[in-house]
């Protein structure tokens, strides 16, 4: 290995690591802030332990994470990348990345609310499916 990327690789991880901290709490709360926020909306998801991902299973009224995942685009503007992509294991599920700010995750969150694509607003009759 070129010698410089390995004097790199020994500096970044035995210097300081504050960087680090103050990364991991920034994804920490923006985890906190898209999977309550979904959930509050009816699409539950669980926290991830330590991740900047979140995978989602796909809300019960759809079949294809593929499908959702354009529905999430044209309807929410929301970018979602299905589980599908991944492989067949990834199927019924999306994933979600942790790298907009706070505000962006809140008008997500927003934005999939007023889009009625989820169970709950189904039923409601305002998505027609």
């Amino acid at each position: 290995m070129f010698l410089p990327i390995q004097e790199a690789a020994i500096a970044a991880i035995t210097g300081d690591q504050s960087c680090v901290r103050t990364t991991m709490k920034a994804y920490e709360k923006r985890r906190n802030i898209m999977c309550d926020g979904f959930t509050s909306i009816g699409w539950k998801m669980d926290r991830p332990p330590a991740t900047m991902f979140v995978w989602a299973a796909i809300p019960e009224n759809y079949v294809s994470s593929e499908k959702f995942a354009m529905d999430m685009v044209e309807k929410a503007g929301v970018l979602v990348t299905p589980g599908s992509a991944f492989g067949p294991s990834g199927e019924g599920f999306v994933r979600l990345a942790l790298v907009q700010d706070e505000e962006a995750l809140h008008k997500a969150i927003k934005a999939v609310k007023e889009s009625y694509i989820l169970p709950e607003q189904v039923t409601d009759g305002r998505n027609g499916r």
